[in-house]
């Protein structure tokens, strides 16, 4: 499972407190080598990595080892083999890394290389164009069981969006399994490439690809080339440096509404459950049913589903967001308005209209701090046109005018969310178990999952499907699980899904695949074959459908599969298709044999390519070999002087990649007339 909330690895200098780990044997280590076959002009652009991972409170330093750090600032470095860049990472399989990311930064020359304060993220790309755009790679290193090193689990993911390829390749192995992400040094799959299909794709998709255009950012802000794509839900949650919502314009806010309302009014689903992590609660079938009830920790009542376990009878919720938050005005634009308290009374007066505010409902924004449970303690308490009275009464110092703010039936500000962003985020109500349940408890554990099955299986336009809604119950199927878990079914036209991950998985550049397809491939619902790729954060395996699918990897990852030891491939893949050399050409002018008694000889002409070679005897037993650059407009000068009475030059044209013309060959005879 992918998430922002994730901890983060970064390749980093710490500026406070660090303290080496002690480096153990090569064995005792993982090795990622780093490839930069970008092709970026180093004159233009540089590449820079960056991480670390908070809940191990570790980094790596300038050297790509492992220093501890909590606290201070974190730096990155360039890629490469030069002094002062790191070329490969070591990570000891015997400390514990607990969710980390790389992060590979594209810097244009003269900008400041990237830095975060510990513990804070880089602003997802697009969002701020002073800060370079970045794809991730992310690892995992779990504690030692007994003093013995376990497998690690590393994946490249597009969560946050595609900036350009990415590979791994697993101790050098080159087939499926073995290699995740883009085909390694494939011409036909560069990111030019993968922009362009990207574009075709959503063209081709009609009216409901139209709103992923707007996903693209900076175009012709990188040698040429857009800044990237956002993934789905980094661009509706994406916000300026205020804090406020971008795209809160976009269709796909509410794209999912009708599929969600359609869900939340079944009691038809048949759900399997996993059992709880800590032990307590047995895998077991669960059956679903349409209520209302009170959120927890609050007074309000909201629509949900209520799974009740077939053998002990746990009951866990799961609520509906549509129509539980408003975050957008009666133009679909951002709500902002301006708090004054006068007379004991707090109005806030609206910029604009907004309708579906209701008496009740809990606020959020300038000068409205939530308390220590995270809960807004600001209602509307009257509403009279634009203005709305706010209770409690706030203290001295209204806070800026036409500032944002967004409204809630509930009180949780992380809940205060569009059911889009909830959805392409895996977000909100569908990653509330901490909130709803306590932290890291067996029922958290199982509410966590039973949330991850359905906003998966939205995003994969099978969330209400007729297979899914009215399932067939059979030994070893269980209904709804069972037809959500299967590749076969993912995808399927004309259903609203997240049509961004679809072009991950199958999308094709120049007629290849632009992720690696895994052994075993199989075909969605529309007949396309599926790429290991991660399209949104719980793109994982299909499942649970007892017994567990046994089908290709979903998701572009070495799963616990990185024995201690390994050596990771990874390579930043190409900006654009190289353009091949132009084939070599030459011509020599003037005569061919040339008498003179000069002391130096101008030959001159023109060609084709990198450079003119010449070759000649300058006395017996003495070979030369001389080269001289060609003119942007073709033309090249050669001064010879002759040592010997007959000297034959031999003159070829010489491309960048070693091709050579033809040679023509010119006499000098030394006179003494």
């Amino acid at each position: 499972m992918k998430s922002r909330s994730l901890q983060v690895l970064v390749v980093a200098l710490a500026l406070a407190s660090t303290v080496l780990i002690p480096s153990r044997a090569l064995a005792d280590n993982y090795t990622i080598s780093i490839t930069n076959s970008t092709g970026l002009a180093p004159a233009n652009y540089s590449i820079y990595v960056m991480g670390f991972s908070t809940g191990s409170n570790l980094v790596l330093g300038p050297a790509g080892t492992l220093v501890s750090q909590s606290s201070g600032t974190i730096s990155s470095y360039p890629v490469g083999t030069g002094a002062g860049q790191i070329s490969a990472i070591t990570l000891d399989t015997l400390t514990e890394f607990t969710g980390g990311r790389f992060y590979f930064f594209i810097v244009a020359n003269g900008q400041p290389a990237p830095s975060v304060t510990f513990g804070q993220q880089p602003p997802n790309p697009g969002t701020n164009s002073s800060y370079p755009p970045y794809s991730i790679v992310e690892i995992t290193v779990p504690a030692p069981v007994g003093g013995v090193a376990q497998n690690a689990t590393i994946d490249i993911q597009t969560v946050d969006g595609f900036v350009f390829p990415l590979t791994i390749g697993l101790n050098g192995l080159s087939t499926a399994g073995n290699i995740y992400g883009q085909p390694l040094n494939n011409s036909a799959v560069t990111r030019a490439s993968i922009l362009s299909a990207y574009t075709a794709f959503m063209q081709a998709q009609g009216s409901a690809g139209t709103p992923y255009a707007d996903m693209v950012y900076l175009p012709n802000s990188i040698d040429g080339q857009a800044g990237g794509i956002l993934n789905p839900g980094a661009y509706l949650t994406a916000q300026d440096s205020s804090g406020n919502y971008l795209n809160l314009g976009s269709t796909l806010h509410t794209i999912f509404n009708a599929d969600l309302n359609t869900l939340f009014a079944s009691s038809t689903l048949q759900i399997q459950g996993v059992p709880s992590n800590p032990a307590g609660i047995p895998g077991q079938s669960y059956t679903v049913a349409p209520v209302t009830q009170t959120y927890p920790g609050t007074s309000v009542s909201l629509p949900a589903l209520k799974f009740t376990g077939a053998s002990d009878a746990s009951v866990f919720y799961v609520f509906n967001p549509v129509g539980v938050s408003v975050l957008t005005n009666s133009s679909g634009a951002q709500i902002t308005g301006s708090i004054t308290t006068t007379g004991g009374v707090t109005t806030l007066t609206l910029d604009s209209a907004v309708t579906g505010l209701q008496s009740g409902m809990f606020v959020s924004g300038a000068g409205l701090s939530p308390n220590l449970s995270g809960q807004s303690t600001t209602t509307i308490s009257g509403i009279n046109g634009n203005a709305l009275t706010l209770s409690p009464t706030l203290g001295t110092g209204d806070p800026a005018p036409h500032s944002q703010y967004v409204f809630s039936k509930q009180p949780y500000v992380s809940l205060m969310l569009t059911p889009g962003q909830m959805v392409f985020g895996n977000a909100g109500f569908f990653a509330d178990s901490s909130i709803q349940l306590t932290p890291n408890s067996a029922p958290a554990s199982v509410l966590a999952s039973i949330e991850n099955y359905i906003v998966t299986a939205l995003n994969r336009g099978v969330g209400v499907a007729s297979g899914a809604l009215n399932p067939a119950v059979t030994p070893g199927n269980n209904g709804t699980s069972a037809f959500w878990g299967t590749q076969a079914n993912w995808y399927p036209a004309g259903a609203t899904q997240n049509l961004f991950s679809l072009f991950m998985h199958t999308a094709l550049a120049g007629g290849t695949p632009i992720f690696q397809r895994p052994a075993g491939a199989t075909t969605n619902a529309q007949g396309q074959t599926m790429g290991s790729a991660y399209g949104f954060a719980y793109d994982e395996n299909g499942g649970p459908v007892p017994p567990a699918p046994n089908g290709p990897e979903v998701p572009s990852k070495f799963d616990g599969t990185v024995t201690p030891g390994s050596t990771i491939q990874l390579t930043l893949g190409a900006w654009a298709a190289s353009t091949p050399a132009p084939v070599p050409e030459i011509a020599v002018k003037g005569k061919k044999t040339i008498k003179t008694k000069a002391t130096t000889v101008k030959i001159k002409g023109t060609a084709v390519g990198q450079k003119v070679v010449i070759k000649y005897k300058a006395k017996p037993g003495k070979n030369v070999t001389k080269h001289v650059s060609i003119k942007p407009n073709g033309q090249w000068l050669f001064k010879f002087k002759p040592l010997v009475k007959d000297t034959i030059l031999k003159f070829y044209a010489q491309s960048s990649d070693g091709e050579r013309s033809r040679t023509e060959k010119v006499k000098v005879v030394k006179t003494n007339d």
